[in-house]
């Protein structure tokens, strides 16, 4: 039985939270939304948020800078006396997907006990992520602790893994790899260490119901000067217009409600991965254009579409959604019975572009 599906109005609804886990069908790729603003057809780096898992295992987020790293994490830990937690498996409530659109993630969790986090991730450009850690003690007592933003770099030969830096007033972590040296900023961070795992810190003390916002940055420019600026303006700049215009976006689109939150998932994350398959125009592509290899662990050099008409970001393509269970299925996320389901829904439609079929 072909499934069926309802396509919600923006105009009648409030923006879907969701409250996705481990367990769900995920594609958490962050990549700049060209809708927002320029983007670098050739250093265009793509991120991917990962749950669990990865050495240390951790809530991190990920990159590769097109192939020019080895691998880049970046993960929170926490310190409460003597005990350090960074293993989302032994977090008091495992992290959970709340929003997530072309350029912005949100995720929920409890590291310890009475102690809830909400965490932004924010792809704020080309060569720049950023984000924002919101700590609230939900304890009837007050509660110290400490917060760690680690980066662990595995560079490409002749390059260095993320050391400690102090120049003036800022100290940060700055490595190299390949073309490229990634800084990672904190607002009001110390330098500090997780085991062998270089990382930034602050620490305070929270009242019953207070919360703590930490902002941090990181960007990857081939001078380290370049890259510390980016990181300073990133931080010292106010979020809040470029989050509403970031919502704005997202609240734009048509939601498909299948009665399956599988589904339901399945065609949000293909709606994503459709709107970050473009890159903005250049000196000589005009338009918006539509890349197929758009992952954290690639260059984005493989144009899908050439066309002198301009692109239309904001549709949906078959050729994005089944990129979409690609995702699931490499992930081991979405069972056979979904992709099966899905290639029978897109194979039916009827006039559907030619060629298509190449990627299933």
């Amino acid at each position: 039985m072909r499934p069926y599906a309802i396509i919600t109005h923006p105009d009648t609804i409030t923006m879907r939270r969701w409250n996705l886990t481990q367990q769900d069908p995920l594609a958490l790729r962050l990549a700049a939304d060209a809708r927002l603003g320029a983007t670098d057809y050739a250093d265009d780096q793509i991120w991917e948020l990962t749950l669990a898992g990865g050495e240390p295992p951790a809530l991190a987020l990920r990159t590769t800078y097109g192939l020019r790293a080895r691998d880049m994490r970046l993960f929170p830990a926490f310190r409460e006396g003597d005990a350090v937690i960074l293993d989302p498996n032994e977090f008091a409530a495992p992290p959970a997907v709340n929003f997530f659109t072309v350029n912005l993630i949100q995720i929920s969790f409890s590291p310890l006990a009475g102690v809830h986090v909400v965490a932004d991730y924010w792809a704020s450009g080309s060569h720049s992520v950023a984000g924002q850690f919101a700590i609230t003690n939900q304890r009837s007592v007050a509660c110290s602790i400490q917060f760690l933003l680690c980066a662990v770099l595995r560079p490409l030969e002749g390059g260095t893994v993320m050391n400690h830096v102090k120049k003036e007033s800022a100290q940060f972590l700055q490595g190299a790899t390949g073309n490229l040296k990634p800084t990672v900023l904190m607002r009001d961070g110390v330098t500090d260490d997780v085991g062998s795992w270089a990382g930034l810190s602050q620490s305070f003390e929270l009242a019953p119901n207070e919360t703590r916002n930490i902002k941090w940055a990181q960007a990857a420019r081939p001078s380290s000067e370049a890259s510390l600026d980016v990181c300073k303006g990133l931080i010292g700049q106010g979020w809040s217009e470029e989050i509403k215009k970031i919502e704005s976006l997202a609240a734009d689109m048509p939601e498909i409600e299948t009665g399956d939150p599988d589904w339901d998932a399945a065609f949000a994350f293909a709606d994503k991965v459709a709107l970050q398959s473009y890159v903005g125009p250049t000196q000589h592509l005009p338009y918006p254009k539509s890349l197929f290899n758009l992952t954290w662990d690639r260059l984005n050099i493989c144009p899908t579409r050439r066309s002198s008409s301009p692109a239309r970001p904001t549709k949906v393509t078959r050729r994005a959604a089944m990129a979409a269970i690609t995702i699931g299925n490499g992930m081991g996320k979405w069972q056979p019975k979904h992709i099966s389901t899905f290639r029978k829904l897109f194979n039916a439609r009827p006039n559907s572009p030619k060629g298509s079929s190449e990627i299933i």
